[in-house]
């Protein structure tokens, strides 16, 4: 019983931890993109957004694709495997280097409170 908790209690410890880690991260310095927040006006709210530009972008005068990702605020699910799969498809020469923008509203709330559906229903 007492191994049983111990066990417990550290697979807890293992997963909170990171957890923590990562909250405490600078938004603005993150590796796989910058933290940015635009108004819209169209929507009368702000939008976050994660932009990820290629390496040279800054010295460069190309024009590059852009990948728009929806649900980026999911980074290990959603956002982080487009910005590896583009930057690893551009290392091999099998696309472009490409600007990744990633949008971070949670669109629950349009969703909760909804009603009219199933009184139709």
């Amino acid at each position: 019983m007492i191994k049983a908790k111990l066990s417990f209690g550290l697979i807890l410890l293992l997963t909170l931890v990171p957890s923590v880690i990562t909250a405490q991260v600078d938004k603005e310095d993150i590796t796989f993109g910058k933290y940015r927040t635009i108004y819209s006006e169209v929507l009368g709210q702000e939008r976050m957004l994660y932009v990820k530009l290629p390496e040279n972008y800054e010295s460069s005068e190309d024009a590059y694709p852009v990948v728009f990702q929806l649900y980026a605020h999911f980074l290990e699910s959603y956002y982080l495997p487009v910005v590896r799969t583009t930057h690893l498809m551009a290392q091999m020469g099998e696309a472009p280097e490409m600007i990744v923008v990633g949008s971070m509203k949670k669109r629950l709330k349009y969703f909760t409170g909804c009603t009219s559906f199933i009184r139709r229903v």
